[in-house]
């Protein structure tokens, strides 16, 4: 029992001595962060003139560690800042507009070539720009337009991609009732009415493509008969 009893004395001693060690230690580190913020704010006039030294070689109004918009980046602001004036000039806004009421519109008239395909238009993703957006839903309907065809949408902007959108759009509703457009093929298309919300169902393409399955072989004649009739 006494061996015990020593054996626990012993270990709590060294509990001590480790934990004193440790509170020991968080002092001296907190006296060291203390005199560290001290020299912080003591140098803190010299510290801002640097940054506005520095701020001077890389530019006038630039704050230090902002992030550096990129050439791209300010390029699509600003091609998205002019579609919302020209939206709030056509429209004679006279509030702010937001940027989703100019996304609303574009998918308006992406939503009326795409329906004469009997499909939706797309819907724009999460924080996309107006410019991306009339870029991605005209790049659909390209293969139907022969003027827009070989048309690099991301070189344009402004009234430029306007009109080279309008022109693809228009072109995908004309091709979409075009024969040529199908080929050898049936196609049945479902189109909403935008107004009443009714589907209707049209076919094209080439009617043979349906007819064909109910056609029997060829039928050939081998020979004439010429003679009369034999009566009794």
């Amino acid at each position: 029992m006494k061996a015990a009893d020593a054996k626990k004395r012993q270990d709590a001693a060294e509990v001590d001595d480790k934990l004193e060690r440790i509170l020991t230690h968080l002092d001296s580190l907190s006296h060291r962060m203390d005199a560290f913020e001290a020299s912080r704010a003591a140098t803190g006039d010299k510290d801002d003139k640097d940054e506005e030294g520095e701020g001077d070689v890389k530019g006038e109004g630039e704050e230090r560690g902002k992030p550096r918009e990129l050439a791209a980046d300010s390029q699509m602001v600003r091609a998205d800042a002019e579609e919302i004036e020209d939206y709030k000039s056509r429209n004679g806004a006279a509030r702010k507009v937001a940027a989703d009421s100019v996304i609303a519109e574009i998918q308006c008239e992406a939503d009326r070539a795409a329906t004469a395909w009997g499909k939706d238009a797309k819907h724009p993703w999460d924080g996309e720009g107006i410019t991306a957006y009339r870029r991605r839903v005209a790049h659909e309907h390209q293969q139907y337009s022969p003027a827009g065809k070989g048309v690099d949408l991301s070189t344009l902007s402004g009234q430029s991609l306007r009109n080279a959108t309008a022109q693809i759009f228009a072109d995908s509703i004309a091709a979409s009732s075009a024969p040529e457009s199908y080929g050898e093929t049936l196609r049945e298309v479902r189109r909403r009415d935008p107004i009443s919300g009714q589907t209707r169902i049209e076919f094209y393409g080439s009617p043979s493509a349906w007819t064909n399955q109910f056609k029997s072989g060829a039928t050939y004649v081998k020979a004439f008969r010429t003679g009369g009739w034999k009566q009794d």
